[in-house]
């Protein structure tokens, strides 16, 4: 089996997976607003999913290899940009909640991991989309 066929073999079982999984939550919960947006996230992962193995068969299908040497480097540099980036944000974060601690200020520990995962994630892709847009240095440059 070639890769394009396996990549949307997995896809179809992960998909049959993921909405099994929403059908069993809406049948043993109701619907309510928890649900909703689990059936919405779920809906959300499949379609990304699908996306990639998409694109991923059409990459498959030219010839050419999925990632060339600056495709890796810009990946690597963009990853740990934002992971140290993300780290002096996380520092600033809880300098300014310990400070806001005595107005009666407070966060949960889930609600700061989200909005950590949102900041790296947003300043990975940022980064990512910024590194793969700028020119390319001509060789006759000095």
């Amino acid at each position: 089996m070639d890769a394009r066929k396996r990549s949307w073999l997995l896809t179809g079982m992960a998909t049959a997976i993921l909405l099994a999984t929403a059908l069993m939550i809406i049948l043993q919960e109701g619907v309510n607003t928890w649900t909703v947006i689990s059936f919405a996230i779920l809906v959300f992962i499949v379609l990304i999913a699908v996306f990639f193995v998409a694109r991923l068969s059409r990459e498959l299908k030219s010839g050419y290899p999925l990632e060339d040497e600056r495709s890796k480097a810009i990946n690597m540099r963009a990853g740990y940009l934002s992971f140290y980036i993300s780290l002096y944000v996380m520092i600033g974060v809880a300098w300014v909640l310990v400070l806001l601690e005595d107005s009666g200020f407070t966060i949960s520990a889930s609600e700061m991991l989200f909005i950590m995962v949102v900041i790296s994630g947003t300043l990975y892709l940022i980064f990512n989309y910024s590194f793969k847009r700028a020119k390319k240095g001509s060789p006759n440059e000095n």
